[in-house]
C-alpha cells in the first residue's frame, strides 16, 4: 500500500468516535448505511469499471472498500481521511486483500483540501496522451454533510476544473417532515459536542449540486432509511453516461 506523504494534522476528532460508529450507525440505522454504499457500487459498476482514478473523499473506516476495489479493477484509489483512527480500521480492512489490490490504494491522511495542492502536481506530471484515457470518479459517502457552505462550492468547483467524469455522492438530505428535521438536527448537535465539526445544519447539497453543472444520471437515484438517505451518480451537464 501506498502511503502520500502530508503536512500537520490537526488532533484526531473523531477518535472516540471510530471504535463504535459503525455499531452505532448499525443501531440506529440498521444496515440502511451501508445498503447506501452498496447502492453506488452496484449502480456505478458501469463507470467504475472504466474509471482509472478513483477518488474517495472523508471515507472513514473504508465501508465495503473491498467490494469498490473489486467495482474498479483499473483503478488507483486515493483515500483520504483527517482522523488517522478512522484511517488505521479501513487499512486493516484492505491489509486482508491481495497484494495488487493493496498496492491500487493511496492513503492520504488530511481532510479534503489536500486535493487543491494536489492539483498543481496532476498538472506537471501527467502525460498530455494519456488524458484521453483517463477516467476519474469521485466518491463522497455521508461527507458532504460535515462541510460549511463555502467549502461545498470549493469542492465543487474543484471538482469541474479537476474534469471529474463521475461522482458518487450518497448523504442525508433536506426533509420537509418536522420529525426528520428534528432527528437530523440532533444528529448535528451529537457531532458537534463529539467532534466539533463547524456545520450546524444540513444545507441541500443536491441544489449545490444543481447550481455548478451537476446532475443525477437518470435512474441512478436510490432512497434508503425512510428516505432520510439519497444516493446517486451525478456528472457534470455535457457528460455522457459511462
Amino acid at each position: 500500500m501506498k502511503k502520500s506523504p502530508v503536512g500537520h494534522q490537526d488532533r484526531d476528532r473523531y477518535w472516540l468516535l471510530s471504535s463504535v460508529y459503525e455499531r452505532l450507525a448499525s443501531l440506529v440505522f440498521g444496515q440502511e448505511l451501508v445498503a447506501a454504499h452498496r447502492d453506488l457500487i452496484e449502480g456505478g459498476r458501469g463507470a467504475l469499471a472504466q474509471c482509472t482514478e478513483l477518488i474517495w473523499i472523508g471515507g472513514g473506516t473504508g465501508v465495503l472498500i473491498e467490494e469498490l476495489l473489486s467495482a474498479a479493477p483499473q483503478a488507483t484509489l486515493t483515500y483520504i481521511e483527517p482522523s488517522k483512527s478512522m484511517l488505521k480500521r479501513a487499512q486493516s480492512r484492505v491489509h486482508q486483500m491481495v497484494q495488487r489490490d493493496q498496492e491500487r490504494v493511496i492513503w492520504v491522511n488530511a481532510t479534503h483540501e489536500w486535493l487543491y495542492q494536489r492539483a498543481q502536481i496532476d498538472s506537471s506530471q501527467t502525460p498530455a496522451e494519456d488524458h484521453a484515457n483517463h477516467q476519474r470518479c469521485l466518491l463522497t459517502v455521508f461527507f458532504m454533510d460535515v462541510l460549511t457552505a463555502p467549502q461545498c462550492h470549493e469542492l465543487m468547483e474543484w471538482a469541474r476544473e479537476a474534469q471529474v467524469n463521475t461522482w458518487l455522492f450518497a448523504d442525508f438530505i433536506v426533509q420537509t417532515g418536522w420529525i426528520k428535521r428534528a432527528f437530523i438536527q440532533w444528529m448535528y448537535v451529537c457531532f458537534m459536542v463529539t467532534t466539533q465539526i463547524k456545520q450546524r445544519s444540513l444545507l441541500d447539497h443536491l441544489q449545490l449540486f444543481h447550481e455548478h453543472g451537476w446532475s443525477a444520471l437518470k435512474e441512478s437515484g436510490r432512497y434508503r432509511a425512510h428516505d432520510l438517505v439519497f444516493s446517486a451518480l451525478l456528472t457534470q451537464e455535457g457528460h455522457t453516461s459511462l
